[in-house]
């Protein structure tokens, strides 16, 4: 039964994904708090999930020629070890702690989703940044994502979209960026602490499927609509988390 569960999950996730761009930010809470895994054990889960839907992603971008690879190449550069730091971080750190960060990360994307793009915002259409920078943003993006089991999209397409990156590139070169940060997160996750390979791997699959379900919904259902509709989910979800960790600091 639990994995149908999951496969329901990875489906939602993915057909999230696929149409507004965020999804697996939902995953790990959605293990721990619903299906019933320990906290870590589901940030490591869904990780390893996260190669899927980065090969997927990458391919259908790379496709369109919606890829900066030169930063991909050096962000790569950071990513890794920051992925592996941030597996290590994990299995090491106090499970409140975790939900500090995952409640923080949580409420950063339902915001991000539910706001509306500034209108008068320009695009590079080269983007330049000088090397360092890049892999020091692939090495704090690396570590957030694999320390809270979120995915790297959710903090790097805002932070490349507002130094001008076009969004295309943006989200393309996020997904890139996630194969680096899901192999070597959940490589060290094996290494230092634990993995469940099997509810990854179910998780994973399902998504890439509900990506293509999504991509499939986005062009009929009103997309201010859809981004409340995971908005409010995962707000909902970072709220709750958030609230839990207070009482149990008071209590």
């Amino acid at each position: 039964m639990t994995a149908i569960y999951l496969l329901i999950l990875g489906l939602l996730s993915g057909s999230f994904i696929g149409a507004v761009g965020v999804g697996g930010v939902i995953l790990a809470p959605a293990l721990a708090y619903l299906l019933g895994y320990e906290l870590q054990v589901a940030q490591a889960a869904a990780s390893f999930s996260f190669l899927f839907t980065g090969v997927v992603g990458t391919a259908t971008y790379a496709q369109k020629g919606s890829i900066d690879w030169r930063f991909v190449r050096w962000a790569s550069a950071g990513l890794i070890p920051g992925a592996v730091l941030g597996a290590l971080a994990n299995s090491v750190l106090p499970t409140g702690l975790l939900e500090v960060a995952l409640a923080a990360m949580l409420l950063l994307a339902g915001r991000r989703v539910f706001s509306r793009p500034d209108r008068g915002q320009q695009f590079r259409s080269e983007f330049r940044w000088r090397t360092e920078l890049i892999v020091g943003l692939g090495l704090a993006v690396g570590f957030a994502s694999a320390l809270t089991g979120t995915g790297g999209p959710v903090v790097l397409v805002p932070i490349l979209t507002a130094l001008g990156m076009r969004p295309l590139s943006a989200v393309g070169a996020s997904q890139a960026s996630q194969v680096p940060i899901a192999v070597f997160a959940s490589l060290s996750f094996a290494l230092f602490g634990e993995i469940d390979l099997q509810a990854g791997l179910l998780l994973g699959v399902s998504q890439a499927a509900g990506i293509l379900l999504g991509a499939s919904i986005a062009h009929r259902a009103p997309q201010a609509m859809l981004s409340r509709v995971v908005s409010a989910a995962v707000l909902g979800a970072g709220l709750l988390i958030g609230g839990q960790v207070i009482a149990a600091s008071i209590a």
